[in-house]
């Protein structure tokens, strides 16, 4: 074995540990898009790891009025956690 494939296998099982952490429904996941009309309703289209379509839920019909706040903070490397 290689050092490079030594070091892919490393970078394998890191990822597959960490992927065991997550939530099962998290694991059949691969992003995440937020969408936001401009009559500001808003979406979350979750993008299967699989081959499967994407799944569109609506998470607000119009304005944000009601939310007394939204925050995005930093999650990991690549990842953004919004709460209200």
């Amino acid at each position: 074995m290689s050092v490079e494939e030594d070091a892919g296998d490393r970078a394998k099982r890191a990822v597959d540990q960490q992927q065991s952490l997550l939530p099962p429904l998290w694991r059949t996941l691969d992003r995440t898009v937020l969408a936001l009309t401009s009559g500001g309703a808003l979406y979350t289209v979750h993008i299967p790891t699989s081959t499967a379509a994407p799944t569109v839920k609506k998470v607000r019909t119009s304005t944000w009025q009601n939310f007394d706040f939204l925050v995005a903070e930093k999650c990991g490397t690549q990842s953004t956690l919004l709460t209200r």
